[in-house]
């Protein structure tokens, strides 16, 4: 008899923190929304520029960046480890042509970079606690594919 209520208490606790967890992606979401806004400034003044090549980083580095702020709700882990290494090559691209490193806007691309990978690990907890209670409602509304909105049925 105990069994069915330690389940039942487990379920639950778990529903809580996947409340909680959804309610991180969210923050990371609104992230990677601004993220999608600073990539824009720069992607828009390379439009004025003749070069295709930095046309197309810039115009695809904002296309990955709004698609990652739509989609990291059904897929968090995947959209926050791809964006925190766009970042990343960003950062690596900096140093590698030899813009200058001692300058606020490196700081700040630095500073940007490590955010996104700091997000990851709320990320990972949120895709081990879907694996692990993949029946609970909220875990089949973050799932690709799942429910957006909640229709005040539970399946």
């Amino acid at each position: 008899m105990s069994r069915p209520t330690d389940e039942a208490t487990e379920r639950r606790l778990a529903s809580r923190e996947l409340g909680q967890a959804q309610r991180k992606i969210l923050a990371i979401r609104n992230f990677y929304i601004a993220n999608a806004i600073l990539w824009g400034f720069p992607m828009l003044f390379s439009l004025l520029l003749p070069w295709f090549l930095l046309k197309a980083l810039f115009v695809g580095g904002f296309v990955l960046m709004i698609t990652g702020a739509v989609r990291v709700r059904q897929s968090p882990f995947v959209w926050s480890i791809l964006i925190a290494a766009i970042w990343t090559v960003v950062v690596v691209g900096w140093i590698g042509f030899g813009f200058e490193v001692a300058s606020f806007r490196f700081a700040l691309v630095a500073v940007w970079t490590v955010g996104c990978w700091l997000m990851l690990p709320a990320t990972v907890r949120v895709k081990a606690l879907i694996a692990r209670h993949p029946d609970l409602w909220i875990s089949k509304r973050m799932q690709p594919g799942g429910r957006r909105r909640r229709t005040g049925k539970r399946p």
